[in-house]
C-alpha cells in the first residue's frame, strides 16, 4: 500500500505541473485531448498493475515483477522505479528553482533580499 500511495503522490505532483506546459506548447484545442489520453492510459494502466497485484497477492511493485516475470525483471522494475522517482525530484528542483526568485520579487518589500 506504501507504494501505491508514493506514487500517487509523486505523480499527482509531477503531473499537475505538465498541464499548463502541454496546453502553452500544443494549444488550446490539442492539449486537452493529450491531457484526457494520457488521463485514460494512466487509468488503464492502473487497472492492470491492480490486476496484477489480485492476482498474485502482492503489493509491491518488486514483488509483482518477481511473481510474474522473475528476479531479473524484478531487480529491473526496481531500477526503473528509481529512474522515475529521480526524475519526480529533478524536475521539482527544476521548478522550484524557476519559481523561487519570481515569488520572492513578487511579494518582497525589502529589495536588499534579491
Amino acid at each position: 500500500m506504501v507504494s501505491v500511495f508514493s506514487l500517487l503522490a509523486a505523480t499527482l505532483g509531477s503531473g499537475t505541473l505538465a498541464f499548463a506546459y502541454v496546453v502553452m506548447k500544443v494549444g488550446f484545442i490539442l492539449g486537452p485531448i493529450l491531457i484526457i489520453c494520457g488521463a485514460f492510459i494512466s487509468y488503464y494502466t492502473g487497472m492492470l498493475i491492480v490486476k496484477a497485484s489480485i492476482a498474485t497477492g502482492k503489493i509491491r511493485y518488486e514483488d509483482i515483477a518477481m511473481e510474474l516475470y522473475g528476479p531479473r525483471i524484478s531487480r529491473l522494475t526496481s531500477v526503473l522505479n528509481l529512474i522515475c522517482l529521480i526524475g519526480f525530484t529533478m524536475s521539482y528542483i527544476t521548478y522550484i528553482k524557476k519559481a523561487i526568485p519570481s515569488i520572492a520579487t513578487r511579494y518582497s518589500t525589502d529589495k536588499l533580499l534579491l
